[in-house]
């Protein structure tokens, strides 16, 4: 039988330990292709690390990390700009070394002098290496000078 998941659950005939191998209801071969197809399903719903399939768990609990949780386990932050920060790190050391970067959220600021926010970058970094960039690009109300959010677009790299 072909798996049903992740659409439904399967639902598999477990053989007894007097079940033969060649039992028309537990044929052997069948058995290994059911539980195959249902694990090669589990691992396409899950993904691999840092999975860029936007349909895995992994993709989703990535984006919500670094999207909501703002890295809330980072022990050591830098905020870039004052009083409108452009930038703001998050490392799991207690200094900003670069090899242990977690997070970087990057803002830009429009229109001209005024100071709304207009485009945010989230950079998800591993080993000193970016992963994953997300980028929201924000329309502001009044022909584009804000003060308020109209429209937001996000891109994921």
């Amino acid at each position: 039988m072909p798996t049903s998941f992740p659409n439904l659950l399967d639902n598999f005939s477990n053989p007894s330990a007097t079940t033969k191998l060649n039992d028309p209801a537990f044929l052997h071969h069948q058995q290994h292709t059911n539980v195959n197809d249902a694990v090669e399903s589990l691992e396409q719903k899950v993904g691999i690390n840092f999975s860029n399939i936007n349909s895995t768990l992994d993709f989703a609990r990535y984006l919500y990390f670094l999207t909501e949780n703002q890295h809330t386990s980072g022990i050591y932050r830098v905020i870039t700009g004052q009083p409108f920060p452009t930038k703001i790190t998050w490392y799991s050391t207690m200094t900003a070394d670069p090899n242990f970067k977690l997070v970087e959220k990057e803002y830009e600021y429009g229109p001209a002098t005024k100071k709304f926010i207009t485009k945010v970058t989230y950079r998800l970094y591993s080993g000193g290496s970016v992963i994953r960039t997300i980028t929201d690009e924000i329309t502001l109300n009044n022909g584009g000078v804000g003060p308020f959010e109209e429209t937001r677009i996000r891109s994921i790299a």
